[in-house]
């Protein structure tokens, strides 16, 4: 359904991730595909990362560089700004990656955490931070918005979760998250995809009734199905997913919502979850935020 709102979120289920020091497992690359709108409808990606020191961290909002993989409705400009939790003063920001002092630095930084190369006169952004333990918001706007397709990145060590808003769309305009994780035995993994729920968040143009499916990637770059789901309560871990999001600190979902989760074990790799609508329906009403 062309035009909707969907949150988008990836939690890795491990209270070793979520409150320990330097975990050697996690997500290592971050990323969602989708349309860049204004207002409400820019992309929104959350991510946490836990460490006991500093690291440096990869943002990207490619838009340009789309065209390579035929992506021919793309983001002409894109932005990114960095916020951390509770501060709503941008911590980094970026408009064309190669005019940042440090474009040589992201160069490098890119290649090493096998990102594809931009085009040094590419309007894509791009621009490296040390981050530390926290709560991480990545914006990315469109200098002109008019819906078109942005893919914004986050590389780093230590990072446990994914969480997008976005809008959702058919074809083209399908919002795909993807996520590289590094484990070193079969690790939970909680993936939902929102859209009712968001009606509690004041967002009133929602998708109503998300469905998600989950692809390992291989090495040719196809993708193998390895689980789909709509509505999370049919499920056959729906219990469990109840518990999962607990543990995650992940908001809860109603019983009677159409709103899609899995609960999976993965092994380090590849993955990517794309997000699309079941029934062709535009939603609108007025909300409530909650406090």
């Amino acid at each position: 359904m062309l035009g909707s709102q969907v949150g988008v979120e990836a939690f890795l289920m491990s209270r070793e991730l979520r409150y320990g020091a330097s975990p050697s497992k996690g997500l290592i690359n971050i990323s969602t595909r989708g349309q860049v709108g204004s207002g409400e409808k820019i992309m929104i990606s959350g991510f946490v990362v836990v460490s006991d020191e500093a690291k440096d961290v990869l943002l990207r909002s490619v838009g340009p560089e789309l065209e390579n993989f035929d992506i021919v409705n793309h983001v002409t400009d894109p932005q990114l700004q960095l916020f951390i939790n509770g501060n709503e003063t941008p911590i980094a920001t970026n408009d064309d990656w190669g005019q940042n002092a440090s474009a040589s630095e992201l160069a490098n930084f890119s290649q090493s955490a096998g990102a594809f190369p931009l085009s040094s006169d590419s309007q894509d952004a791009a621009n490296v931070i040390s981050l530390g333990s926290g709560i991480y918001t990545l914006r990315t706007m469109d200098a002109n918005p008019q819906g078109s397709i942005a893919l914004a990145e986050v590389y780093g060590e230590n990072l446990i979760n994914i969480s997008t808003r976005a809008v959702a769309g058919q074809g083209e305009d399908t919002l795909i998250a993807g996520f590289v994780l590094r484990a070193n035995e079969p690790t939970t993994v909680l993936i939902r995809g929102i859209g009712p729920s968001l009606e509690d968040f004041d967002i009133s143009e929602f998708l109503n009734d998300p469905v998600i499916t989950l692809l390992k990637i291989k090495g040719d770059e196809s993708g193998e199905v390895i689980a789909s789901n709509d509505n999370w309560i049919d499920g056959d871990k729906a219990s469990l997913v109840e518990v999962a999001a607990n543990i995650s600190g992940a908001f809860p979902l109603s019983q009677d919502s159409r709103d899609a989760a899995l609960l999976v074990q993965l092994t380090s790799g590849m993955y990517s979850v794309t997000y699309q609508v079941r029934v062709e329906r535009r939603v609108s009403r007025s909300s409530k935020r909650i406090t």
